[in-house]
């Protein structure tokens, strides 16, 4: 089997969220296992593979969780206790203020 046709296949696939997937004999999967590989990571669909009627193996793209930003991570965190406005010193104390 060649490798356009396991991606033409793969591209009629009906959405991931209905039960159907891509069906491959195991004497064509030995034949062709990068081309199917390949095939699975890019149309992220799932492929069944089957000798002599039962099923042997299904081969699904792994998915990787989004990371989260790291902005906002502390968000709600903190707490604000005194005033945060007001110099933490004496304005006296200051020599750039007294100039």
């Amino acid at each position: 089997m060649n490798v356009d046709i396991i991606r033409e296949r793969l591209k009629r696939c009906k959405s991931p969220k209905e039960d159907t997937m891509e069906e491959i004999q195991l004497f064509n999967f030995e034949n062709n296992v990068c081309g199917i590989i390949n095939s699975v990571i890019n149309s992220h669909q799932p492929v069944m593979i089957r000798d002599k009627g039962k099923f042997l193996v299904k081969i699904v793209p792994i998915s990787y969780p989004e990371q989260e930003s790291w902005l906002g991570c502390m968000r709600g965190k903190g707490k604000i206790t005194e005033d945060i406005l007001s110099p933490a010193e004496d304005t006296d104390n200051w020599k750039v203020l007294s100039e």
